[in-house]
């Protein structure tokens, strides 16, 4: 795609977005696999056995009424049962409670801002100015200004800078899904809005999240987890 200049008719949307949008989508590293469309829980890969640390993967529960899903260890004990089962739409609740309520409280916010959101308006100014260059040497070859070879050997260096540069950009708009929650007035919409593996992503980066046994004589739900929040944010 190129930019052959600016249009005359009002924007449908703001250039500074459409920018962001077509780095990602130009970012040669970015996953285009749609294959995989089966339910994925926020804990599957993620949570933590309590006896051995092994991450746990959710399944459903045979014999059960609709058929539950459970968190389990791959690993079992003597007797055959897995280290830990919970029931995974209750850990999973308890687990973003308590996410939304660090992310919530003010001078965890204020430290997060200054931390994760990168100046893309720069990047975004510099992009424009390389394709400007870009513009004004393919004018410069069809003119013949300069000499045939002078125009491509400045384009060709042209060309990767702005790549290194759309590169950053498509990087840098998708490093931290924490930019997207960031000053949002209602924190519980925006984790919404989230697909499952920002949410992972965000629960990765501020908590170790442990899955408890339950203990005889308490009911099933009990203390499913022990969520222990990343030290420094």
């Amino acid at each position: 795609m190129e930019i052959v200049g600016k249009a005359v008719w009002p924007a449908i949307v703001k250039e500074s977005d459409w920018l962001a949008c077509l780095a990602v989508l130009n970012d040669p590293g970015r996953r285009t696999n749609r294959t995989n469309v089966a339910r994925r829980w926020l804990g599957s890969g993620l949570y933590r056995c309590w006896v051995c640390g092994s991450t746990v993967r959710a399944s459903k529960t045979a014999g059960t009424s609709g058929g539950a899903w459970t968190y389990r260890c791959g690993r079992k004990t003597e007797q055959g049962k897995p280290h830990v089962g919970r029931h995974a739409e209750f850990v999973d609740e308890v687990v973003e409670a308590t996410v939304l309520a660090y992310l919530g409280r003010p001078e965890v916010a204020a430290k997060l801002v200054r931390r994760e959101k990168p100046d893309l308006e720069a990047l975004r100014e510099e992009a424009r100015d390389l394709r400007r260059e870009l513009d004004e040497a393919a004018h410069q070859r069809a003119t013949k200004i300069i000499n045939s070879r002078q125009p491509g050997i400045i384009s060709k260096a042209l060309r990767g800078d702005l790549e290194r540069t759309e590169a950053t950009i498509a990087a840098e708009s998708a490093t931290s899904p924490l930019v997207s929650l960031l000053g949002e007035p209602e924190l519980g919409e925006a984790w919404r809005r989230l697909d499952i593996s920002k949410r992972q992503a965000v629960v990765e980066l501020i908590a170790a999240v442990v899955l408890l046994p339950t203990r005889r004589g308490r009911p099933a739900g009990g203390n499913p987890v022990s969520p222990t929040l990343t030290p420094g944010l």
